[in-house]
C-alpha cells in the first residue's frame, strides 16, 4: 500500500493570465499544489472553501475588482495568523502589516524560491524581498 504525500496548497492570485499560468506550472513542478485566481473576489471564495484549506498565499497587492491582495492577506491570516503572505507590490508606502512579505515576482523562479524558503524555515534572500515587521 502506497502512502500519499499531501503537497502544500498555494493560492496564486495574479491578474495576468499568462504570468499566472507560468507561475502555477513552476509551483506544480516544485511540488506545490497550485490553486489559481485572476481576481480578488474569486480568491476570497477559494480561501473560504472547506474542507480543503489553502496553506500559502501568493498575490499581487493591486488586483482587478474590489478585493486586493491586502484584503486577501487579512482573510488568509484568519486561518493562519502567524504565516507569511507573499505579495508582489510596488506599494512601499502602504502601512506596515504583520506577516506580509513583498516579493519580486518577476519570474516564476522567484516565487518558487521564496515559497521554498518559507516552507523550509530558511530566511529569504534580502535582495529578493522587503519584509514589513509589525
Amino acid at each position: 500500500m502506497s502512502e500519499t504525500i499531501e503537497r502544500p496548497r498555494v493560492l496564486l492570485v495574479e491578474a495576468d493570465a499568462e504570468r499566472r499560468a507560468l507561475i502555477a506550472e513552476a509551483l506544480e513542478q516544485a511540488g506545490f499544489n497550485a490553486a489559481t485566481a485572476g481576481a480578488g473576489e474569486r480568491a476570497l471564495l477559494i480561501l473560504r472553501q472547506r474542507p480543503r484549506r489553502v496553506e500559502w498565499l501568493v498575490a499581487g497587492s493591486g488586483l482587478p475588482g474590489l478585493v486586493d491582495g491586502w484584503m486577501l492577506a487579512d482573510e488568509f491570516h484568519q486561518a493562519h495568523p502567524g504565516r507569511p503572505v507573499l505579495l508582489s507590490s510596488d506599494d512601499v508606502q502602504r502601512p506596515s502589516q504583520p506577516h506580509v512579505i513583498a516579493v519580486d515576482c518577476s519570474s516564476p523562479a522567484d516565487v518558487v524560491e521564496a515559497l521554498r524558503s518559507l516552507t523550509s524555515g530558511a530566511a529569504l534572500p534580502v535582495q529578493a524581498i522587503t519584509a514589513w515587521a509589525a
